[in-house]
C-alpha cells in the first residue's frame, strides 16, 4: 500500500470541505483549539526531552485536560474567527494566499488573547502555526470551489 503525498491528502480532505459551508464552519470552529493544544504539548514534551534527556509523553489525563482547557479558553475565538473567515474573507478572496494570510493573522490575534496563560511570543507563535495549518486546508478547499 503506497502512502499518498500530503498534497493529495489535503486535496481529498479539502474536496470534502468544499461540499458544504457547514462542514467548513465545523472544521474551522473545532480544529484551532485541538491544533493549538497539540502544538503546546509537542513543544513542552520536546523541551523536557532536550533539557532532561528523557522521553516522557503526557499522560491521558494531562492530554484530555489540555484539550478541554483549550476549548474553554479558545472556543469563542475559534467561533468568531470561523464566522469572519467564512462570511467576510472567503467571499472577497481572489487568491488562496489571502485566505492563508488571514488565517495566520487571526490565529496570532487569538493566541494573543490568552497571553495571561503563557508568554505572548509562545501563544502568538502557537496561534500563527495553527492558523497556518488551518489556512492551508481552507485555501485548498478554496481551490476546489473554484474548479
Amino acid at each position: 500500500m503506497a502512502i499518498k503525498p500530503v498534497s493529495k491528502l489535503l486535496r481529498s480532505f479539502a474536496f470534502s470541505l468544499s461540499c458544504t459551508r457547514k462542514r467548513r464552519l465545523l472544521v474551522s470552529i473545532l480544529a484551532p483549539p485541538i491544533l493549538g493544544s497539540q502544538i503546546i504539548l509537542m513543544t513542552e514534551t520536546l523541551t523536557m526531552m532536550l533539557k532532561k534527556g528523557i522521553w516522557h509523553p503526557p499522560s491521558l489525563g494531562i492530554y484530555l485536560t489540555v484539550i478541554v482547557g483549550s476549548y474553554i479558553f479558545m472556543g469563542m475565538q475559534s467561533l468568531l474567527t470561523a464566522l469572519v473567515m467564512e462570511y467576510l474573507v472567503r467571499p472577497r478572496a481572489n487568491h488562496k494566499l489571502v485566505i492563508i494570510l488571514s488565517s495566520c493573522i487571526f490565529g496570532m490575534l487569538a493566541g494573543a488573547s490568552i497571553s495571561f496563560l503563557r508568554s505572548i511570543p509562545t501563544v502568538m507563535f502557537t496561534g500563527l502555526f495553527a492558523g497556518l495549518i488551518l489556512g492551508l486546508i481552507l485555501a485548498t478547499s478554496f481551490d476546489a470551489d473554484q474548479n
